[in-house]
């Protein structure tokens, strides 16, 4: 979620995002903002975040957060399926 957009910031879109949630669903979101502003994490999380990271994007550290939210299983799951030879495809 970027935190500065120009019709409505990131913090109001969160707390939209969580109103219009129906119960026992929640849409991971993560704040993305090169503000490294003291209490700018705690704003996010306040607001509905589930986490913040500064940029420039450490690709490592987006990696464990998606793992996390979403559970190394579907993390997983969502890799490319390995690709079939053509001729798989005919036998």
């Amino acid at each position: 979620m970027d935190l500065h957009m120009p019709d409505l910031d990131g913090y109001t879109a969160t707390r939209q995002i969580r109103a219009a949630e129906p119960p026992g669903r929640r849409t991971p979101i993560i704040a993305l903002t090169a503000s490294i502003a003291r209490g700018t994490r705690e704003k996010c999380l306040a607001a509905g975040m589930d986490e913040h990271l500064t940029k420039p994007l450490d690709l490592n550290k987006f990696k464990a957060i998606l793992a996390n939210l979403i559970g190394v299983a579907k993390f997983a799951a969502a890799a490319p399926a390995p690709t079939v030879g053509h001729e798989a495809l005919h036998h």
